[in-house]
């Protein structure tokens, strides 16, 4: 009897627990808002980790493995844009609804707003200007409906520029090399950027610059080497975790000691260590995701939801401390899970072509 077939290279792509993972980065964005917008204190160790794991790089890495791999798979342009819209969108605009509704709720006038402003605002959050937060609504919450929405107007950026990214590759016919140099370049407006004087990154300009592609693009980049690198992938999850672990813990180490950023605004050099921990969670070890999570990825939701949630518990007061953490995780996670099951995945069930079935 002759052996079975080793399993295709997509297949094995396939076969991973990146839902898990996207859920980790997810709740870890939404329990440090949680934490800094009710003004608990975690220890020491606990801050540590929070911030060296910073789910958006994370979301911006396996953006660009996941959507780079999806434009070559998509059959052209039009199902491209179609099935990122279909991802994106429908479970943004249920949100964006379903925070006004919540600043309705909760008591806070809009009476003195006019109608042209506030479709203007929904406008602006339902497209590519989400981050936009007027005057008027500056005294609810925390200051701002759902802060969190910023790199929705940046994955957006990366979508644009993916066919881009793609044509460039394949005129260049030297791919190896083509997005390395490309990441290593775009690395170096990252690091451009971390060096703004503080007075400069807070001005107007400043802020426009951090909701641009322009800082992140290199975290999208290197997903998109390792999406033409499965070999890497092998390479890595060879290895056994604790050793990347420990890698990355002894730069992030030595980045805090140095007192550069952790968080959102890490450096390269730490973005590249953190890349072997997440391509380990992701596939050493598959069949997690689907055994803890049964096909439901509620990572998205969990990401938009958070906010608005911390948001009605600050207005109303109705809890303080860690109760109020631990309810808006929970209140979070149940909006979550309804969203994917009754927006998300039937959204992606009208989808023309996909790298996995829903």
């Amino acid at each position: 009897m002759s052996a079975p077939a080793a399993p295709s290279a997509n297949a094995r792509f396939r076969d991973n627990n990146l839902d898990l993972l996207r859920l980790l980065a997810a709740l870890q964005v939404a329990v440090v808002h949680a934490k800094e917008s009710f003004r608990v204190t975690v220890p020491g160790a606990v801050e540590f980790v929070l911030d060296a794991f910073p789910g958006v790089p994370i979301f911006f890495f396996l953006s660009g493995l996941l959507i780079y791999r999806s434009y070559e798979h998509a059959g052209g342009l039009r199902p491209f844009a179609v099935n990122r819209a279909l991802r994106l969108f429908p479970a943004l605009w249920t949100c964006v609804l379903v925070s006004l509704g919540s600043v309705v709720a909760t008591g806070y006038s809009l009476a003195d707003v006019p109608w042209s402003r506030l479709l203007a605002w929904l406008a602006g959050q339902m497209t590519i200007v989400p981050f936009w937060n007027p005057a008027w609504l500056r005294a609810y919450g925390v200051g701002v409906v759902n802060g969190s929405l910023w790199t929705i107007a940046v994955e957006l950026q990366f979508y644009a520029l993916t066919p881009l990214l793609w044509w460039l590759v394949r005129r260049r016919g030297d791919g190896a090399r083509t997005l390395p140099v490309l990441a290593l370049l775009a690395s170096a407006a990252n690091v451009a950027y971390l060096a703004l004087p503080r007075t400069v990154a807070e001005s107007l300009p400043g802020r426009l610059a951090m909701v641009s592609f322009v800082p992140w693009v290199y975290m999208f980049i290197l997903g998109a080497v390792v999406s033409t690198r499965p070999a890497l992938i092998a390479a890595v999850t060879a290895r056994p975790l604790w050793q990347w672990l420990a890698l990355y813990g002894v730069l992030a180490g030595a980045t805090r000691a140095a007192g550069l950023p952790l968080g959102n605004h890490v450096h390269p050099l730490l973005v590249l260590s953190l890349v072997p921990v997440v391509l380990h969670i992701g596939w050493a070890r598959p069949g997690l995701a689907e055994r803890w999570l049964h096909g439901d990825d509620i990572s998205y939701g969990a990401y938009i939801y958070h906010m608005p949630v911390i948001n009605v518990l600050l207005q109303t007061g109705a809890l303080a401390a860690w109760p109020a953490v631990g309810v808006a995780l929970a209140v979070t996670v149940g909006l979550a899970f309804t969203s994917w099951r009754l927006v998300e995945r039937p959204a992606l069930r009208l989808k023309t072509r996909s790298l996995r079935p829903v």
